[in-house]
C-alpha cells in the first residue's frame, strides 16, 4: 500500500508533466522560492521516492505547483474524483446561469414590447404628458428592477462560487455577506 511520501512523490512528477515542466524547470523555479540546493538530479530523485522531503521543502514545492500540501500527498483518483465533482457543479452552474439569462431577456423583451405599446398608446389616445410620465416610469422602474436582479444573480454566484482563498466552490451558500457584498457591487457599477 502506497504511503503519503510515494504520493507526494508520483503527485510531484504528474504535476511538473502537467505543467509542461522539465525538472530543470522545477528545480529553477524551486530555487526562486528559496531552496537552493534543488538541482534536476534532486527533482529526478524526489520523483522516484529516493529522497525524502521535508515539511518546508513540501510547502515549497505547493507553492510552486500553486496547491496545497495535502493535495499533494493525496491519491491522485482522489483528486481526480474531487476535480471531476467540481467540473460538473461548475457546469450546473453555468446551466443556471444560462437559465436566469434566458430568463432575463425575456423579461426585458416583455418590456420592450411594453414601452413600444405604451408610444402607440401615446399617439392613439392622446395621453397626457403626465399621464406618460407615469407610465414611463412603471416601465423604467421594472426594466431597472430586472437589470439589477440579474446583476446580484451574477454576482451572488460569482461570490459564491469564491472562497475566502479566492478557490472555486460550487456548494458554497449564498450568504448575507456575499448580498451585501453583491449590492455594493452594484452600486459600484452604477
Amino acid at each position: 500500500m502506497k504511503t503519503e511520501d510515494d504520493w507526494f512523490a508520483e503527485n510531484v512528477a504528474a504535476e511538473r508533466k502537467r505543467l509542461g515542466w522539465t525538472q530543470a524547470e522545477l528545480a529553477e523555479r524551486l530555487r526562486s522560492v528559496g531552496m537552493e540546493n534543488f538541482h534536476p538530479n534532486t527533482i529526478s530523485r524526489v520523483e522516484k521516492g529516493e529522497r525524502p522531503v521535508k515539511l518546508s521543502e513540501a510547502a515549497k514545492f505547493a507553492l510552486v505547483f500553486e496547491t496545497t500540501v495535502g493535495t499533494l500527498v493525496r491519491p491522485r483518483i482522489e483528486r481526480l474524483q474531487e476535480l471531476s465533482k467540481l467540473v460538473a457543479d461548475f457546469d450546473f452552474a453555468i446551466v443556471e446561469l444560462v437559465k436566469a439569462n434566458r430568463e432575463a431577456a425575456l423579461v426585458k423583451r416583455d418590456l420592450i414590447k411594453s414601452l413600444s405599446a405604451i408610444h402607440r398608446w401615446r399617439v392613439d389616445a392622446k395621453l397626457t404628458e403626465e399621464e406618460i410620465h407615469h407610465v414611463q416610469s412603471l416601465a423604467d422602474g421594472a426594466l431597472s428592477r430586472v437589470n439589477t436582479q440579474w446583476r446580484r444573480t451574477l454576482a451572488e454566484a460569482s461570490l459564491s462560487e469564491l472562497g475566502s482563498d479566492g478557490i472555486y466552490r460550487p456548494s458554497k451558500e449564498v450568504t448575507e455577506e456575499d448580498r451585501k457584498e453583491a449590492d455594493q457591487m452594484i452600486a459600484d457599477d452604477e
